[in-house]
């Protein structure tokens, strides 16, 4: 999910405040279907509000797949900022999450759900578009890009400042 706090894209343009590199477990071609929380949300109203069949699991991804590369990319010059990638092997990654697994959250790199999700795509399967346990079986048919979301939050972690779009 992507939203206005979450610990993706935030993350990414933080680390890139403070770091010539930016590293991408697995290279960064683990694709994923990230999600506006919005339309998560969206998606609860319509569940209680009885559109969803009961013991079904919906699967819900957003409009787009990508891979974190292309991610870290859109994410840098949302921020306006360029730096170099260090592809980080997935078994080194997952010995640095280890390592530092007694640290809070709020300051490690990774948590070991984060790190797992490297392991595979997350992306909506074919079985659940099929099955027609996707938004649109939701009465959900618009939904929310990491484009018409994400520049506006990461707008403040410019080099020039929040502004700066503003200022001549």
């Amino acid at each position: 999910m992507f939203g206005a706090e979450d610990r993706l894209f935030n993350r990414i343009a933080g680390f890139a405040r403070l770091s010539p590199l930016i590293p991408l477990i697995a290279g960064g071609r683990t694709k994923v279907q990230l999600v506006y929380v919005g339309d998560i949300a969206a998606a609860i109203v319509a569940v209680s509000a009885g559109l969803g069949k009961p013991g079904t699991t919906y699967e819900l991804g957003g409009p787009d797949i990508i891979c974190y590369r292309k991610l870290a990319d859109q994410a840098l010059a949302w921020c306006g900022r360029r730096r170099w990638y260090v592809s980080v092997p997935y078994w080194l990654g997952k010995s640095a999450v280890a390592a530092t697994v007694v640290l809070p959250n709020r300051v490690r790199p990774l948590t070991v759900d984060q790190m797992a999700m490297f392991r595979r795509p997350s992306v909506v399967s074919h079985n659940a578009t099929r099955e027609q346990r996707i938004f649109s079986s939701l009465g959900i048919e618009r939904l929310h890009t990491t484009a018409s979301i994400v520049p506006q939050y990461l707008e403040r972690f410019h080099p020039r400042g929040q502004f700066a779009s503003y200022r001549g």
